[in-house]
């Protein structure tokens, strides 16, 4: 009796199954795949925080309890400048505490230096990776970026995938102003509070003529934040100044202060907890799988950055 031999190959049932197999397997793969790619990147940015605030300490001991100052904000004292010397720092705070040649140190989500990606960079986005110019040494602008000069260099760094994680330092006694002025306007205008949209004068209230007399610069940094657009890769408007803003701007006699005004609010939103359950309202942590409570600065729901807040590390 002969035997029967069967032809080699798989049957049509076999490659079916087989393709259906490989179909679920990319399934599984283009699903978790981006979250395990997202987790990484978030475990490798809190690395990142944790490696600034180490050398932000060894910085704030070196320099008698404060903290570097940011781009564009004025030095200390007289004796940090010297007649033929700006009055302003031109170098960003990853040189301050030698991190300048550690490409590390980039926002691992950034893909331009528009951070609320309106086609502009304002002034708290501008944060200048300098080129480099010797082994270890960087050159950076020579002019302090007001919102309208260093035209090719901004236009240069709209269109580069990655920038310094962003940096606010803050006095912390000019922050508390600044919370007050928010709080003031909150009795008012519940809507515009929430989204901390407005700067305008307040009836019967002092607080804006407060923040108008603050000293600048104060007389040392006791606390900061870092930013970073985190996986929507957008902050939400909270380093982009309101209308509002820019137009009260030409009413402060000490118009050199703006740097350190906006920092003043992008620090009370970015460490802004009105709800009181200890996460910040416009971080991506707190805000992720969940109905969003608060509206962004910028009138999106989006996800918002990944916050880091010194005194709360």
């Amino acid at each position: 009796m002969k035997k029967l031999l069967r032809a080699g190959g798989f049957s049509l049932i076999e490659l079916l199954v087989v393709i259906a197999i490989i179909m679920i397997l990319a399934g599984m793969v283009f699903v978790v795949g981006p979250r395990m790619i997202e987790r990484a990147k978030l475990a490798s940015l809190q690395n990142d925080f944790n490696q600034i605030r180490t050398a932000c300490v060894s910085y704030f001991t070196k320099k008698k309890e404060t903290y570097p100052p940011a781009y564009g904000y004025k030095v200390f004292y007289a004796h940090e400048r010297n007649e033929n010397a700006p009055i302003y720092h031109l170098k960003p705070y990853v040189a301050l505490i030698g991190y300048f040649q550690v490409t590390d140190m980039y926002d691992r989500f950034s893909t331009s230096y528009d951070t609320d990606r309106d086609g502009e960079i304002s002034l708290l986005e501008f944060s200048p990776r300098g080129s480099k110019s010797g082994p270890d040494s960087y050159t950076f602008p020579d002019t302090i970026y007001d919102g309208t000069n260093l035209g090719n260099e901004v236009s240069q760094q709209l269109a580069e995938s990655k920038r310094p994680i962003i940096y606010i330092p803050v006095n912390m006694k000019q922050a508390a102003v600044v919370a007050q002025y928010y709080y003031d306007l909150r009795q008012i205008d519940q809507d515009a509070a929430d989204y901390a949209t407005r700067w305008a004068a307040l009836p019967n209230a002092t607080a804006k003529n407060d923040v108008t007399r603050l000293k600048f610069p104060p007389s040392k940094y006791d606390d900061y934040v870092l930013i970073s657009v985190g996986p929507a890769n957008d902050t939400g408007g909270i380093l982009t100044p309101p209308p509002s803003f820019m137009n009260d701007v030409a009413a402060i006699p000490n118009t050199d202060a703006v740097y350190n005004i906006l920092a003043l609010r992008a620090y009370y939103l970015a460490t802004r907890d009105l709800n009181e359950n200890r996460t910040f309202d416009f971080d991506y942590n707190a805000r992720k799988g969940e109905d969003k409570v608060y509206l962004l600065p910028n009138g999106t729901r989006g996800f918002g950055p990944v916050i880091y807040h010194n005194t709360g590390a």
